[in-house]
């Protein structure tokens, strides 16, 4: 159904829900027709394998008739193209019905096989020519953040419904095995077929397809070869699905033939290969947003390599385990690879040129999959069971060993797909060895994309706890939240994460556009990770006034070593009155460790400073003095328990240094700490005399600061932290 302008945001959601529902009676339709089945149906008629192996290849080489397709989708849309042709498609299974029947009447020659033949491929050729508006539609109907993720669902839903369909087979087949029950079947996948082609006609469209499907093929062909991007896919996709064509569905006849295992038992392993195919589907959803589509489609090429190598090696008689890790295989390699592809053609072809490459990609690869089943699959298994071994598994063994040596050539090519925003294959393969990377994906793929606050509060929290640089990703999206407490929360969780290029950009724009709300966070995380290029900004944010910025600016450009920031950040400190900006200049200056700063927090601490803020001028004082972790242990004590404190703190002031204390000053030490706190005039006098007159600068400036400062407005652990720095550089 077309409408003259873009979809909206509902219209698309509704299309998607059809597409699906579309897809579900399509696989039970598929079932019950097509692939496997139709293959076990020719040979229950009495079909050679050589033939089967044309009847697999008829999928594929169907795909000439896709012009038929662009002809239609350029007068009624993709949405409807694709309906008409699903319709034609389950009218032509009334051929397949029928011709067993013709050989009954006709007998055993090449008239039932021809129109057996005939009928499958107009139903694959009807099929083929629908189908190559499908990746236009779905194109369309999916949001731009999402393509993976739904074409993924799309596969997921086929899988599952043709597994519910494969189940019931396999219950039938146990009962009965006559080629009528392969009739029936094949006549109820037909009326399915017609039921789902409701739900496609349903489907709203933009004029987007119809014009694209309008322009000449010619143009696009010359776009196509002129595009080395275009005509690489192109390659990729002829080799891909050759490969496939050569190897699943001859898999099917070699346990078929190769172990003479009955209908039942055939169906079930078709069943095990749509569990493949489920499985690597939910797999696929998870990795492609992450790892991109192009190792992917090289990882599940080189796994056919691994199912070819499988039938060569396969034991004498039939094994259930290996067997079903065959077929898992099989399913694993369809399903990944088509899912991979069409995720590598939504992000790499222009939406204006997707019907007409589309439209060429398929026409190729589909062709050439269905004359390499006619031309080498089919010719070949003749050959070999002209002159080969008797053995029917022998046969299969040759033929996979020559498939093997086709297959590793093409994987090379395959593998010169350009790059999109990709992985490295041996990323993707590391996830197997990274719980804590799965994890992150698993989680990545089940959030929404936009939830309430408390909602994306609680999925920060459970990306945070992973600690994966996955995550990155999904945190840097909680950045455009309106709510600055999940911009916030999300930041803080950022910093828990390795840190990559797009957590650097989007945390510069962050504190350049953040002022008043989240810069001071993007500032702090910009400065512990040494971000060079945040510099021009943090020396702005000197000027901000935002106190919290401005505070958290000064320590990151000390962590970025900005000396030129330095002296700003002493005028910062030493005129401003606002806690925060004392607190962070004096953490700042502690960085620096200029002992000339030593003046500036000494002033600081003697107005009545309230006991953080003092606490955290001390701690500065002592990393420039040098002895920041003996006193912050003795600082923690004294907070929680002075007496205790006290009585240990003369010993704590030996252990600084191996030499002894100077003459007296132990003992003024121990009055000081035993009642005296509030007169501190002796020992404020000793270390008047202990530092008068040394050259070391450190000890010029506290000598100068006790000179000029009231004895009675010097606190305690100030006068604690000044003894501790002392004795450090040897003046006690």
């Amino acid at each position: 159904m077309i409408v003259d302008r873009e979809l909206s945001y509902d219209e698309k959601l509704r299309g998607q829900k059809l597409y699906k529902i579309f897809t579900g009676f399509n696989a039970l339709s598929y079932i019950c027709i097509a692939d496997n089945l139709l293959l076990l149906f020719a040979i229950s008629a009495g079909c050679p394998d050589y033939i089967a192996a044309v009847l697999a290849a008829l999928p594929y080489l169907g795909f000439i008739f896709i012009f038929a397709g662009k002809y239609s989708v350029s007068r009624c849309g993709a949405s409807n193209s694709i309906g008409f042709f699903w319709l034609l498609s389950n009218i032509a299974v009334i051929m397949m019905v029928v011709s067993p029947l013709i050989k009954q009447w006709a007998g055993n020659g090449y008239l039932w096989i021809t129109v057996l033949i005939a009928g499958a491929f107009l139903f694959y050729s009807c099929r083929a020519a629908g189908a190559v508006s499908m990746q236009p539609l779905v194109g369309e109907i999916a949001f731009k953040d999402n393509r993976g993720k739904l074409t993924s669902g799309i596969y997921k839903t086929f899988n599952i419904m043709g597994l519910i369909g494969l189940g019931i087979l396999v219950l039938l087949f146990r009962k009965w095995q006559d080629t009528w029950l392969f009739q029936w079947i094949l006549i109820v996948g037909a009326v399915i077929g017609g039921i789902s082609t409701y739900f496609i006609f349903s489907i709203k469209e933009s004029p987007l397809n119809l014009n694209s499907a309008r322009r000449s093929i010619k143009n696009d062909l010359r776009k196509l070869f002129k595009t080395p991007k275009y005509t690489r896919l192109m390659t990729s996709y002829i080799l891909a699905i050759s490969l496939i064509m050569m190897t699943v569905p001859i898999s099917m006849l070699a346990l078929k033939e190769g172990y003479m295992v009955p209908y039942d038992k055939a169906i079930f392993f078709a069943l095990v290969q749509f569990a493949g195919g489920i499985f690597i589907s939910y797999l696929s959803g998870i990795l492609a947003e992450e790892t991109g589509p192009r190792p992917l489609i090289i990882l599940y090429c080189c796994i056919l390599v691994l199912v070819q190598l499988s039938w060569i090696v396969a034991p004498g008689t039939f094994s259930w385990g290996y067997s079903l890790i065959i077929f898992l295989l099989c399913g694993c390699c369809i399903m990944g690879i088509s899912l991979a592809l069409m995720n590598y053609f939504l992000l790499s072809v222009e939406e204006s040129d997707r019907f007409g490459t589309g439209l060429f990609l398929s026409a190729a690869s589909g062709i050439s999959a269905g004359l390499a089943g006619i031309l080498i699959s089919s010719p070949l298994l003749r050959v070999i069971r002209a002159f080969g071994p008797e053995n029917p598994l022998d046969i299969y063994r040759i033929y996979f060993g020559v498939v093997l040596l086709l297959s590793l050539p093409s994987i090379y090519f395959i593998s010169r797909l350009e790059k999109l925003k990709d992985w490295a294959l041996k990323d993707v393969l590391a996830l197997a060895f990274a719980p804590r990377d799965m994890k992150a994906l698993l989680l990545i793929s089940s959030l929404e994309k936009v939830a309430d606050p408390k909602e994306e509060d609680h999925n920060i929290d459970k990306l945070e706890n992973i600690r994966s640089g996955l995550s990155e990703k999904k945190l840097l999206s909680y950045l455009d939240s309106p709510k600055f407490s999940v911009r916030g929360k999300a930041m803080q969780a950022l910093r828990q994460m390795p840190f990559g290029d797009g957590a650097k950009k989007a945390l510069i724009n962050e504190l350049e556009y953040g002022e008043q709300t989240t810069a001071y966070i993007a500032a702090q995380i910009l400065g512990e990770n040494k971000v060079k290029e945040a510099i021009p900004l943090l020396l702005k944010a000197l000027e901000s006034n935002d106190n919290y910025l401005k505070g958290k600016a000064m320590v990151s450009l000390v962590q970025l070593e900005v000396k030129e920031s330095y002296r700003k950040i002493e005028e910062i400190f030493k005129s401003s009155s606002n806690p925060r900006l004392i607190i962070h200049g004096a953490a700042a200056l502690g960085e620096i460790g200029d002992p000339d700063a030593m003046d500036l927090l000494l002033d600081k601490a003697v107005p009545e400073q309230s006991g953080p803020i003092l606490n955290e001028i001390l701690l500065a004082l002592s990393e420039i003095g040098g002895t920041a972790d003996t006193f912050y242990r003795f600082l923690k004590h004294y907070k929680l328990d002075p007496e205790n404190a006290r009585s240990m703190f003369t010993g704590e002031v030996k252990k600084v240094s191996e030499n002894p204390l100077t003459p007296g000053i132990e003992e003024i030490l121990e009055a000081f700490t035993k009642g005296k706190e509030e007169a501190p005039g002796p020992l404020i006098d000793a270390l008047l005399s202990a530092s008068s007159g040394k050259k070391r600068k450190i000890a010029k400036i506290v000598n100068s600061f006790l000179e000029r400062v009231e004895k009675d407005k010097l606190k305690p652990e100030l006068i604690y932290c000044i003894v501790f720095i002392l004795r450090k550089k040897g003046i006690l």
